[in-house]
């Protein structure tokens, strides 16, 4: 086997493309539809694979933000969450730790969110919930226009011209 993952996508993509979507019935339109988006899907994955590692510190960071940020309306509201402190702690740890791998940035990043969903629920009904709701929908722009930059290549965006580059994002 080829060790690398650029090049054993490749090859999959080849050989799906050469093999199989030829050989996809031509009677059943729905599985030629999923065989082509299947080849974009990967094809996707291989051109942003170089740019994962960044993509995913770079939504690390948006969130981290984001929740260090909740954790001050918090604290001046009186509002207790539970495992606030800690979680800002471990994200910030593992931005430092250069050893942590995709799985890991994607379940912190989860933990992250989860943690903003408890701070908004937390904020219901209390004098910080405007502040807070302002806070997260604002951030949620800068993390669509990252997603929506990120997946552009997949052809869903009506004006693609209005979203920036990835790279103009992450660097």
């Amino acid at each position: 086997m080829i060790p690398e993952i650029d090049t054993q996508l490749a090859a999959v993509i080849k050989s799906l493309s050469d093999n199989v979507l030829p050989a996809v019935d031509a009677s059943n339109p729905l599985a030629g539809e999923q065989i082509r988006l299947c080849l974009a899907t990967l094809g996707l994955i291989k051109n942003r694979l170089p740019q994962l590692h960044r993509y995913q510190r770079h939504e690390l960071m948006l969130n981290l933000d984001l929740v260090t940020a909740l954790a001050t309306i918090t604290h001046k509201a009186n509002i207790a969450i539970n495992g606030l402190t800690e979680t800002i702690g471990s994200s910030r740890d593992l931005l430092n730790d250069p050893a942590m791998g995709a799985t890991e940035m994607e379940q912190q990043v989860r933990t992250l969110k989860d943690m903003a969903v408890s701070v908004v629920n937390a904020a219901r009904g209390t004098a910080a919930q405007a502040e807070v709701m302002t806070l997260v929908l604002n951030t949620q722009e800068a993390m669509d226009l990252c997603r929506r930059a990120w997946t552009l290549a997949m052809g869903f965006e009506p004006d693609p011209s209005q979203i920036p580059s990835l790279d103009q994002l992450l660097y």
